[in-house]
């Protein structure tokens, strides 16, 4: 895959640092939230952009029956080796969202932390959507995250340093982010430089970015009903009630109808 149809995937010191960077969820309630879904809606399920696996080998380890997809090979192989050392033995599919061909059905399809919104092209979107409709068992629904921009206008912001990590081979690491947002496109960027430190001075450095499209709550809405979906509900801010006009945090749940 290029790095295009990669849609901006972790890799490299990105990768190796992510858990650092992310923590157990940046998103509160996040993981509860699809944990009580899960145990309310009993059968297979599939985490999209599972990543190093924050959330799915949590959720492995419960008992639920859950795979893990993911575009990057790097955040796969250090799943992998997480898994490992907690005794778990995921399924993993190395897959694009918009081309994702699983072999297998699922109750219920879940794309935490905003993922979705890594694909930036409106074709990509549509045929996601149509991918995760496919993948699901009649009845079976698809939930995914996404955000809004707490602004209004068009932003960018110069680097600041954010803080240090320590990486366990290449020692001390300064992480440093800017970010910025263009309503015309409705695309954000965020921007993590990595300087692999020697004392004070910079020894190597590396620099990631991820762009996100976001979406509208109407919008989101029409294209999961042009997908098939029916039923469908947004919550807000992970929390089992309706989204309002203050939630930045949306939750998308579309329903694959039973006939």
């Amino acid at each position: 895959m290029d790095r295009d149809e990669e849609h901006a995937g972790y890799s490299g010191l990105a990768a190796e640092l992510y858990d650092q960077l992310r923590g157990e969820s940046p998103l509160r309630n996040e993981f509860e939230f699809y944990r009580q879904w899960l145990q309310c809606h009993p059968g297979p399920a599939l985490e999209v952009s599972c990543g190093t696996g924050r959330i799915l080998l949590r959720l492995l380890a419960a008992g639920f029956d859950i795979d893990g997809m993911d575009a990057s090979e790097d955040m796969l192989r250090l799943c992998r080796g997480k898994a490992d050392a907690l005794g778990l033995s995921p399924v993993l599919y190395r897959q694009l969202m918009q081309r994702m061909a699983i072999p297998r059905d699922y109750v219920t399809i879940l794309v935490p932390l905003a993922s979705f919104m890594l694909l930036t092209k409106m074709p990509d979107a549509v045929q996601a959507l149509d991918c995760f409709f496919r993948h699901l068992k009649p009845g079976g629904h698809l939930l995914f995250s996404t955000h809004l921009p707490r602004t209004t206008t068009n932003s960018r912001s110069d680097w600041v340093i954010c803080g240090s990590v320590l990486h366990p081979s290449r020692g001390v690491v300064r992480i440093s982010v800017a970010s910025e947002a263009d309503h015309q496109t409705q695309t954000a960027t965020d921007y993590h430089r990595f300087e692999v430190m020697d004392g004070k001075a910079v020894v190597e450095t590396a620099v990631h970015s991820i762009r996100l499209r976001w979406y509208r709550e109407s919008e989101m809405i029409a294209m999961l009903e042009a997908a098939g979906f029916r039923n469908i509900a947004v919550w807000g801010d992970h929390a089992d009630r309706a989204a309002t006009a203050d939630n930045t945090v949306l939750v998308f749940d579309g329903c694959r109808p039973s006939a």
